[in-house]
This record gives structure tokens, sequence and C-alpha cells, in this order.
């Protein structure tokens, strides 16, 4: 075995180390994005991310990114209802969607999570969702559709 490190993914003693290549790079990424997007507003840090989000589903790595960037998108969205202030949601209209799309925004993250790892097509919700994965997402993308009984 020629070095039997999380580097190389090869680990007798400590078989999950394969993921600290995953973590270290993913880390990187996000934090030069965030140098990057330090100036901008709120809105457009949450554009910038969620553009990259949909650039790594499309043509990068899902395991390597997308965790960094939506961590980035949930720390911001704590950031927005920590200073939205009791005032707006008294407001008809617009201020109290701006007071609750980041908690609609927080239950459709809740939603998209619980995705189960196999079998999607034996609960309706999770087969719905495997329906809207097989027309969004890229065709080389692969499903877990079948059970690992």
């Amino acid at each position: 075995m020629d070095g039997p490190t999380w580097s190389t993914g090869r680990n007798a003693y400590e078989g999950i180390q394969w993921t600290m290549a995953y973590e270290i790079r993913g880390s990187m990424v996000l934090y030069l994005v965030l140098v990057v997007t330090a100036s901008f507003t709120s809105h457009a840090r949450v554009i910038s991310l969620f553009l990259l989000t949909i650039y790594c589903v499309y043509w990068g790595d899902l395991l390597g990114d997308i965790p960094f960037y939506t961590g980035a998108l949930l720390a911001n969205l704590s950031i927005v209802l920590g200073t939205t202030s009791n005032n707006a949601s008294r407001g008809i209209g617009i201020g109290k969607f701006r007071v609750k799309w980041p908690l609609l925004l927080a239950a459709f993250a809740l939603f998209l999570g619980s995705y189960p790892p196999d079998s999607p097509d034996a609960r309706g919700w999770s087969n719905v969702m495997l329906r809207f994965a097989e027309i969004f997402f890229p065709a080389d993308c692969t499903f877990p559709t079948t059970s690992l009984n």
C-alpha cells in the first residue's frame, strides 16, 4: 500500500478518512468565495452562492462543493433572520414575505434533505422528488432507485 492516508483514500484502520480531501477542498473553495463576496450585499451574496450551487449541480462535483455552499447559504439565512426587526412583520404584503421567506426556504431545504438514500420510489413524496430530478438534472446523474436488501 502506497500511503495509507486521508489524501489517497486508503486506510485500513480509519476508513472514513476519505472525506478529509473533500472537506479540505470544500473549505478552501468556500473561504475563497467568501473573501470574494465579502463586500457584496446579503442579496448579492445569496444570488452568487445559489448560482455556484447550480453550477456544481450541472458541471461540478456534487459531493465536494454543494454541502459547503449550502452551509454558507444557511449561515446567511441565520444572519438575515437575526437582523430582521419585528416592525417588518407587522407590515402587509411584501414586508411579511420578507420576514417569512427564510423560514419557507429552511422548510424547503429540510424537505430536500429528507430524500432517502435508497428506495425513493417506495414513498410518494420521494417518488415526486425522483421524477423532478430525472427531468431537471443532467442525463449522466445516477439516482438510487432500488433497495439495498
